[in-house]
């Protein structure tokens, strides 16, 4: 039989030595790499998990040496900030209303981002899009140029402005392709009277239906949209003011997105309004758990200081 002293002894050490792993595996697990203090300000500890944790609301690089610059800059702010406790400064009413303005902007954005049951059903989501359609819709647009010849009172000048531009229709009328931009955009430098276009080949811009670019003329843009003529084929709009040897460059039809394309941007909004409203209700009812007391010691608006006056003294004010 075996020594019980020997056997003691041996349980003893084999006690101990599980003892000390299991106080290892624990100092490990409760002081892990990101847990590692940094720095200590006025026994206020500066981690590297709250460092980090900065450094990312921030958006301040994480590399080494910026973290180390970011570490003197929270230790000097925690300095003075434990310097104002001290100090009392903490119990300013107006620093306190600042606080409390700011954790609630906090609670709203916590709200806003933590809703339950907000996701929008396919129904709704497509309701939406139905509802929407005219903003996922694009208007059709064409895309004009012109000559444009200006009219005076003078009823011979008007007749010889009318001829030119019939001599003009003339001279384009048998051109097509590259031929009737070139010569176009020379007749546009020679006559046209508006500045901006002139030596641009007489291009106005795009037209969307019903609506008008540069003060042109509204019937200009009816006429371009109306006319059955094609791409390169010149017409004419006249006007009380001038006359518009015209043609259409582009013509791009009004298109509406698929519902493919706008759903994720469907979903956001639809989830935002629903946090929103969850919101409002939750605001909705504290105002209904609002109690004040003796609302008439409450001072009269003449006694209310203006944003240049100095509160008055604690003891001006009303008690409860």
């Amino acid at each position: 039989m075996k020594n019980p002293k020997r056997i003691i002894r041996g349980l003893i050490r084999y006690l101990a030595f599980v003892l000390i792993i299991a106080c290892c595996g624990c100092s490990k697990e409760e002081n892990p790499r990101s847990e590692i203090a940094l720095a200590s300000v006025d026994g206020d500890v500066i981690t590297l998990d709250m460092l980090k944790a900065e450094a990312i609301a921030t958006k301040v690089p994480t590399n080494t040496e910026r973290l180390r610059v970011l570490l003197k800059e929270v230790a000097i702010r925690k300095a003075k900030a434990s310097q104002a406790s001290k100090h009392l400064l903490g119990q300013d009413p107006l620093l306190q209303a600042q606080v409390e303005h700011l954790l609630a902007s906090a609670w709203d954005t916590h709200q806003m981002s933590s809703a339950a049951n907000v996701a929008p059903t396919d129904d709704e989501m497509r309701a939406a899009y139905k509802a929407r359609l005219g903003e996922y819709t694009s208007p059709a647009r064409v895309l004009v140029a012109a000559i444009v010849l200006e009219l005076l009172s003078s009823t011979e000048q008007r007749q010889s402005v009318r001829v030119l531009a019939d001599q003009l229709m003339s001279e384009l009328g048998g051109l097509t392709g590259e031929k009737f931009e070139a010569r176009f955009r020379e007749l546009a430098a020679q006559h046209s009277a508006d500045q901006a276009s002139r030596y641009n080949g007489g291009v106005l811009g795009y037209f969307t239906d019903g609506a008008s670019i540069r003060g042109f003329p509204k019937k200009l843009v009816d006429e371009a949209f109306a006319s059955s003529s094609a791409i390169q084929t010149p017409f004419l709009v006249e006007t009380q003011d001038a006359i518009y040897l015209t043609y259409r460059k582009e013509f791009q039809p009004s298109k509406t997105r698929a519902y493919e394309e706008v759903a994720g941007q469907i979903r956001y909004e639809l989830e935002m309004s629903k946090k929103q409203i969850e919101n409002e209700q939750y605001t909705a009812e504290i105002e209904k758990s609002l109690i004040i007391y003796h609302w008439d010691q409450f001072p009269a608006d003449d006694t209310v200081p203006k944003n240049d006056e100095p509160m008055p003294p604690p003891s001006s004010m009303p008690k409860f």
